[in-house]
């Protein structure tokens, strides 16, 4: 009778070793899940305002390229030899220019004569 009692008793503690085991391996699987979910989230998180940033930056660098251009602009239309006006408009407003040199040349033009 003592081995008939001792068998089910092996038969019993395996399958809670494998349970125990199940149990384990789901634990560490749950942890590595959750790690890998936030690892993935925080990436996708620096990943998208890195990507927002730069799209800012870049945008900033174009408006100020583009008011650098419109100076220059302004300045070559401005030292032009003829002296003549010249407009510059935004939206409804437009207003004339002329270089101040050229101002006091045709000032000092009458007076000569």
């Amino acid at each position: 009778m003592d081995t008939e009692v001792n068998e089910p008793l092996d038969s019993a503690e395996k399958p809670d070793q494998k349970n125990a085991s199940l149990i384990r391996f789901n634990k560490t699987t749950a942890v590595i899940v959750v790690i890998a979910i936030y690892v993935a989230l925080s990436l996708g998180y620096i990943l998208f305002t890195e990507w927002r940033d730069y799209q800012a930056n870049s945008l900033q660098q174009s408006f100020l390229e583009g008011r650098a251009f419109t100076i220059q602009q302004i300045i070559q239309q401005a030292e032009n030899e003829n002296c003549q006006p010249f407009f510059i408009f935004s939206d409804e407003k437009r207003v004339n220019l002329v270089n101040l040199d050229c101002l006091q040349l045709e000032e000092d033009s009458p007076s000569s004569n």
